[in-house]
C-alpha cells in the first residue's frame, strides 16, 4: 500500500466582492450585538423600579422588602418608616444639589473637580441633614431640663388650715394666680369644712436678695364647699371657672351636691388688686362636678374646610361631674340661660375626673373614676370611642385625674391615682410611653402632671421614692432628665408631704424668655414657687 502526502484541496480565490459583503455582514452582527446590550441596560433599572414599587400601600399594614410580607401597623413600626421616607428624601436632596452644582474638572490653584460654590452647597446641604428636627427632638428637652434643674423652688410663708386642692396660673399674666383648698373652720356645735379661692400675686424682689420672687395672697373669697378644679379663661382673661363639691355641713339640707361657677376678677392692673365682683357670678348646678374646662383656641387652626377658628369664642366650657348616666356637658357660659349639651350614654357610666379638648375644639377627651377613656364628638349624638383599662387582681386600675390632649390627635398624656404616668396612642387604646409605673396600694387624689409649650418634656410630682422631687421626662423616650428637689422653710412646724400638683408658668410673657417656664407646685399643705436660680443669673 503506497503512502504519499495529501494533496491539497483547491479552493476557489474570493473575489474583492465577496470580501465586501463578509465585512459588511460582520459590522451588522456587531452593531445588533451592542444595541442588544443597551437594550438590557436600559431595561434592568426600570424592572428593578417597578419590582420595587410593586407592594401596594394598605392602610394599617406596612410592607417588609427583606421578608416580602405585609405585617401590621404600630407606633414603633410607622416611626420608623418615616424616618427611613426621610433619609430617603435627605439622600435624594443631596444627590440632586450635586448634580446642580457639579463643575467641569479644571485644573487650577492645586484644586481639581469642583469649585467653591460647590463646596459650600455640600456644606450647607450637610448641615441642614444633621440639625433636621434636632431641635424638637434633642436640643429643646435638653435646653428645657437644664433650664428646670437650675431652679430654686422654696415653700411660701403662707397660713394654710388645711389641704389645697387645686392650683390654677394665669395665661398671660406673669404675676398672678389663683389656689384653692378646704380649709377647717370650728364652730360651736360641730367642725365643718368649706372652700377658700385665694387670688395670688407674685412679688419680685432685687436679684441680690434671696429669694428674688415670692407669692402673696392679694384677696380671698370664701365659698360653701371643696374646690376640686380651677382655670382661668384662656384669652380674655377676666374669668375663672370653680368647681366646688358639697360643704361637709351635715345640719343644711342637700339642695345640690355640688356647682360650677364663674367668677369674674378684675382691676388687677389699675389699682394693683384683685377683686372678685360677686355681681359678675355665674352657678349653675351639677351632680359632683370633678372638672371644668375652658376651650383654648388661642392657637389658630388651619380647618380642612378652609376655615379659621375665631379665636375669641372662649365662652365655651366642658364640665366632667358624677352622675348615674350622664356625666359630661358642653356649656355656653357666655349665653344668658347657659345653654348646655349633655353628653350621650355610653358603656362607661363612671364619673368623669378629668377632660382635655382636642385642638380642633370639637372633641373632648374624658377621663373616668373607673380608669377608662372615650372621647365625645360635640357634633354628634354619640360617643366616638370607649376604652377601659385592662384590670387584673395584682394592678387594680386607678382614677384617671389628668390628661393633656396633644396637638397631633393621637397621642394623649394620662396621669392616675396611683402614681401612673403614661402616654396612650388613642388609635390602638394602648400606652406607648411610660414616666412612672403606678403602685397597687396606693390613691393620690390630687395629682395633675404639666406639659411645656413645645410638648417636649412633661414635669409632674408623686414619685414615691423622693416625695418631694419634681422630675421632668421627655415625651417621646420617657427618660427623665431632671429632678428638682423643693425646700421647705426651715421654721415651718408642718410636716412635708409628697409634691402633687405642679404647672408651668412663663415669668416672661411677651418677650423672647417667653418659652422659659418656671415651677409652681402644691403638695397637700405647702405652696412651692420658683424663687430663683442656682447660677444667679437674671433672665
Amino acid at each position: 500500500m503506497a503512502h504519499g502526502r495529501r494533496k491539497k484541496r483547491r479552493v476557489a480565490a474570493t473575489t474583492p466582492q465577496e470580501e465586501e459583503a463578509a465585512r459588511q455582514r460582520f459590522l451588522e452582527a456587531l452593531e445588533a450585538q451592542r444595541a442588544n446590550a443597551r437594550n438590557q441596560d436600559a431595561t434592568e433599572p426600570a424592572e428593578t423600579q417597578a419590582t420595587a414599587t410593586a407592594a401596594e400601600a394598605l392602610p394599617g399594614f406596612y410592607y417588609d422588602e427583606t421578608k416580602r410580607r405585609y405585617f401590621r401597623s404600630t407606633p414603633a413600626s410607622e416611626r420608623r418608616q418615616q424616618e427611613k421616607l426621610e433619609m430617603q428624601q435627605q439622600k435624594q436632596q443631596i444627590h440632586d444639589q450635586k448634580v446642580e452644582f457639579q463643575t467641569k474638572a479644571r485644573r487650577s490653584h492645586g484644586i481639581n473637580g469642583h469649585n467653591w460654590v460647590a463646596y459650600m452647597a455640600q456644606r450647607q446641604s450637610n448641615y441642614t441633614w444633621s440639625a433636621r428636627n434636632r431641635d424638637i427632638r434633642d436640643l429643646m428637652p435638653k435646653m428645657l431640663s437644664d433650664f428646670l434643674s437650675s431652679q430654686v423652688v422654696k415653700s411660701q410663708e403662707m397660713e394654710i388650715n388645711g389641704r389645697l386642692t387645686a392650683l390654677a396660673l394665669h395665661p398671660r399674666a406673669s404675676n398672678l394666680g389663683a389656689l384653692g383648698g378646704e380649709f377647717n373652720c370650728d364652730q360651736v356645735f360641730e367642725a365643718t369644712s368649706s372652700g377658700r379661692l385665694d387670688i395670688l400675686g407674685l412679688q419680685r424682689l432685687p436679684p441680690s436678695e434671696s429669694p428674688t420672687q415670692r407669692a402673696l395672697p392679694i384677696c380671698n373669697f370664701n365659698i360653701q364647699g371643696v374646690i376640686t378644679s380651677l382655670q382661668w379663661r384662656p384669652v380674655q382673661e377676666l374669668d375663672i371657672l370653680v368647681c366646688q363639691l358639697e360643704s361637709g355641713q351635715r345640719s343644711l339640707p342637700r339642695t345640690s351636691p355640688g356647682r360650677v361657677c364663674l367668677l369674674r376678677v378684675g382691676d388687677q392692673e389699675t389699682r394693683g388688686v384683685a377683686l372678685v365682683s360677686t355681681a359678675r357670678m355665674k352657678r349653675l348646678d351639677f351632680p359632683d362636678p370633678w372638672t371644668a374646662k375652658w376651650y383654648d383656641s388661642s392657637n389658630l387652626l388651619m380647618m380642612d374646610m378652609g376655615c379659621l377658628l375665631d379665636p375669641t369664642d372662649t365662652g365655651k366650657f366642658c364640665v366632667g361631674y358624677g352622675g348615674r348616666k350622664l356625666t359630661a356637658a358642653y356649656v355656653d357660659g357666655v349665653a344668658d340661660n347657659s345653654e348646655m349639651l349633655l353628653a350621650p350614654f355610653g358603656k362607661i357610666s363612671s364619673a368623669v375626673h378629668a377632660q382635655s379638648f382636642f385642638p380642633t375644639g370639637n372633641v373632648v377627651l374624658n377621663g373616668t373614676k373607673s380608669g377608662g377613656l372615650w372621647g365625645w364628638d360635640t357634633r354628634t349624638p354619640r360617643r366616638i370611642f370607649e376604652w377601659e383599662e385592662e384590670v387584673t387582681p395584682d394592678r387594680p386600675a386607678g382614677s384617671v385625674l389628668d390628661v393633656h390632649m396633644l396637638s397631633d390627635c393621637r397621642r394623649a398624656v394620662v396621669q392616675r391615682s396611683n402614681g401612673e404616668l403614661r402616654v396612650v396612642d388613642l388609635r390602638s387604646s394602648k400606652p406607648v410611653v411610660e414616666f412612672m409605673a403606678g403602685a397597687p396600694k396606693r390613691y393620690l387624689p390630687s395629682l395633675r402632671c404639666a406639659i411645656d409649650s413645645n410638648e417636649s418634656v412633661v414635669v409632674a410630682g408623686g414619685d414615691a421614692q423622693r416625695p418631694l422631687a419634681v422630675n421632668s421626662f421627655d415625651l417621646r423616650d420617657g427618660r427623665c432628665v431632671s429632678s428638682v428637689e423643693v425646700q421647705n422653710n426651715a421654721q415651718t412646724e408642718k410636716r412635708s408631704t409628697l409634691v402633687q400638683q405642679v404647672q408651668l408658668k412663663s415669668g416672661h410673657y411677651g418677650s423672647r424668655y417667653e418659652n422659659t417656664p418656671e415651677i409652681w407646685a402644691i403638695s397637700r399643705n405647702e405652696l412651692y414657687v420658683c424663687s430663683g436660680r442656682t447660677d444667679n443669673s437674671d433672665e
